[in-house]
């Protein structure tokens, strides 16, 4: 939660320049902050609705990996 919210007023401030195109699929459609790691809540990708699910997804079956080593 706190990431989002420092990424949204970074954005907003102006300290951040969100694109105009997903960074996967590069549709001009509406963008979403992917954070790979929540414990940097500036370091993002921007990715439409269904690749941010698609990323989700990638970074759920990462962790099962790792925990399960």
């Amino acid at each position: 939660w706190l990431a989002r919210a420092k990424i949204r007023y970074a954005v907003k401030k102006g300290d951040v320049i969100k694109p105009k195109r997903c960074e996967k699929c590069n549709k001009k459609l509406l963008l979403q902050a992917h954070h790979e790691d929540y414990s940097k809540p500036l370091d993002v990708i921007w990715l439409c609705f269904g690749c941010h699910a698609d990323a989700d997804k990638l970074l759920e079956n990462k962790k099962k990996l790792t925990n399960a080593s």
